[in-house]
């Protein structure tokens, strides 16, 4: 007998960067996938005082840099985005398709955004739901052979609950098949009807949909297979056998991650206020016991996210253990007990009362980044932190006719004012030190005078500087900011 050991990976993230900053715009909703090249291709919902739109931007270096962002719905400010149901995007060689909610009609119905050349044009968007009334909470995959797969509750006209909808479109269409129901709805239960359902796709084409059920308020969450060569579901299987009983909807859906024969799970009990991981083999589906993601937090947890990566659980979630919610990290093994190396990613003072939500988790090559969308600038922004290196960041200054105050924000490799500033008079760079000194080269943290014979602006592309320690002469001195 084989047995293969593997030893969890001590992750840390790093820094937090505002990777596209909008002002007077909310970021919310962040989602995102890499493509066989490794780019990364992310969306997610601007929000302009109730005026929604779906937004793009990729990055050909892991979240490094991000291209200028584009509005890719077609009928601008009527996007609807709800708790976890922001826009999800997938993946299909050259084409990334984009499904999110839109009431333009009247009615919230399910749209799909596409382009068919990795993100560099988009097409007018396109309505996939075909039911009555109210279509929400969309989810989809790309399975084995290239077919998307799209789930999406329907409701009816007084906004009760009426089926959960499945419909496809085989490789290479964007014509979706009439919809059918997926049979999880009847007298006695259905779908908690405002909580995310999550789908994952196995590697041999086994479809899976985890969702927070309802019968008569005992609100569990389960989890329905249909087989690659089956027309049909299978009959639900429980996730957690906590039960949950609450008469309101806790606006909070499972989230699944599958590795080869397993299916790991991440969900929020809200009797307990507290968020739980567990797994099971794909062929049985009997779960694990629940583990929480940390004991002792004492506070609320909630929206968990996960990944299953080399057989461990790696979870992001929201916490209130600070007063106001953060984001925190933790990872477990299958078959562990707890969840170990527990951190706060969100790297903001901890008694702040700034708000961090929406988190997601994505895995580049063997770089691990989590998304999210905080309130610290005053709006909501984008926010990410990785496990990998130090990011690169572009700053535009600008400098007018004659001698002007300038300083290095970023880290260089080469610090020589001639290519940070090559439009500068040559030998005019002068430092202060109880003197002026004729320089070369600029030293973070340090102000120069420098002269220019005309206004203009310069780009500068570096590391940015999260913190650094100057020195101060007593009397007067010349400082600069860092980014």
């Amino acid at each position: 007998m084989a047995v293969c050991l593997t030893a969890q990976p001590s992750i840390e993230f790093g820094q937090n960067y505002h990777i596209l900053s909008e002002d007077n715009i909310d970021q919310i909703f962040p989602n995102g996938a890499f493509d066989s090249n490794g780019v990364l291709h992310l969306v997610w919902v601007n929000d302009s005082n109730g005026h929604k739109d779906v937004y793009y931007t990729k990055s050909i270096d892991e979240g490094f840099s991000f291209s200028e962002p584009v509005r890719i719905n077609s009928h601008a400010n009527t996007v609807v985005a709800y708790i976890q149901s922001g826009p999800k995007i997938a993946i299909r060689g050259e084409e990334i398709i984009v499904v999110f909610m839109d009431d333009r009609t009247g009615y919230t119905s399910v749209y799909i955004s596409i382009s068919t050349d990795a993100g560099i044009t988009w097409d007018d968007d396109i309505r996939v739901s075909d039911q009555s009334y109210l279509e929400a909470y969309p989810e989809i995959g790309v399975g084995i052979d290239g077919m998307l797969h799209l789930i999406y509750y329907s409701y009816n006209q007084n906004y009760s609950f009426n089926s959960v909808r499945y419909t496809t479109s085989s490789s290479g269409s964007f014509e979706f098949s009439s919809s059918v129901p997926v049979g999880i709805s009847n007298e006695e239960m259905e779908p908690c009807d405002c909580c995310q359902p999550d789908i994952v796709i196995s590697d041999n084409g086994d479809l899976y949909i985890g969702y927070r059920n309802n019968i008569s308020n005992l609100r569990m969450h389960y989890i329905v297979k249909k087989e690659y060569d089956s027309d049909s579901f299978q009959e639900p299987s429980p996730i957690s056998y906590f039960s949950d009983y609450v008469s309101y909807c806790p606006s909070s859906g499972p989230s699944l991650s599958i590795m080869d024969n397993n299916i790991a799970s991440g969900f929020y009990v809200s009797q307990h206020n507290n968020s739980y991981v567990n797994h099971a083999f794909l062929d049985s589906l009997n779960f694990s016991g629940e583990v929480n993601v940390s004991p002792g937090s004492g506070a609320t947890q909630n929206f968990p996210f996960i990944i299953l990566k080399e057989f461990v659980i790696h979870t992001a979630w929201i916490d209130y253990r600070n007063g106001n919610p953060d984001i925190y990290y933790a990872a477990m093994q299958l078959g562990g007990n707890e969840l170990v190396n527990e951190q706060r990613i969100s790297d903001d003072l901890e008694e702040s009362i700034n708000v961090q939500k929406d988190p997601f988790l994505i895995f580049g090559n063997n770089i691990l980044i989590c998304f999210w969308s905080d309130n610290r600038t005053g709006d909501y922004q984008i926010f990410m932190a990785n496990t990998g290196g130090e990011q690169s960041e572009t700053i535009t200054i600008d400098y007018v006719q004659d001698w002007n105050l300038v300083g290095l924000p970023l880290q260089v490799e080469d610090a020589s004012y001639f290519l940070i500033f090559p439009e500068s008079v040559e030998g005019t760079l002068y430092s202060f030190d109880d003197g002026y000194s004729l320089e070369t080269s600029l030293i973070q943290g340090e102000g120069y005078w420098l002269k220019f014979n005309e206004e203009g602006s310069t780009s500068i592309s570096g590391t940015p500087i999260n913190e650094l320690t100057i020195s101060l002469n007593e009397g007067w001195n010349l400082i600069s900011g860092i980014s």
